[in-house]
């Protein structure tokens, strides 16, 4: 059995990524799937979040992916996403400034965005607040440029 599974993320008009990988773990819109090689055909919306890829050679790479959907065949799994916004580092003060920001539009009295696009933006910066907070020497971001404010 092999024990490798080609991994791909793509943008409507590039590919970011390409390499074979022993496993990945990705947030799905249900949860987060353990991915390996021979794993049942799949396709599903994925959330913001943190994945996890496992190269060949036993490094694990940390990738935030901010939404698009996966296709998972028994030997390759291919990432979609609308947009693509690629960085080596994210800065903590901007995560946690970006996350402030979201929870005080939640307050009723100060709501300027819609109830879904503030849950939408706040699951975001959280979970690229996670990513730094893990003091990982490189994490790339793939999906939704996100959204600044004045």
């Amino acid at each position: 059995m092999n024990q490798t599974i080609y991994f791909d993320i793509v943008s409507l008009d590039s590919k970011l990524f390409s390499n074979k990988v022993r496993h990945i773990v990705i947030s799905a819109s249900h949860g987060d799937l353990e991915i390996h090689p021979g794993h049942a055909p799949l396709l599903t919306l994925l959330k913001p979040g943190l994945s996890r890829v496992v190269h060949v050679d036993g490094r694990e790479e940390v990738i935030y992916i901010s939404g698009g959907f996966i296709e998972v065949q028994p030997h390759r799994v291919i990432v979609v996403a609308d947009f693509v916004e690629r960085e080596l580092q994210l800065e903590k003060h901007n995560a946690r400034a970006t996350t402030l920001r979201t929870e005080t539009y939640r307050e009723p009295k100060k709501r300027v965005l819609g109830h879904q696009q503030t849950l939408e933006e706040l699951t975001e910066t959280s979970a690229r607040l996670r990513a730094v907070s893990e003091n990982r020497e490189q994490i790339h971001i793939f999906g939704k440029k996100s959204r600044k404010s004045a």
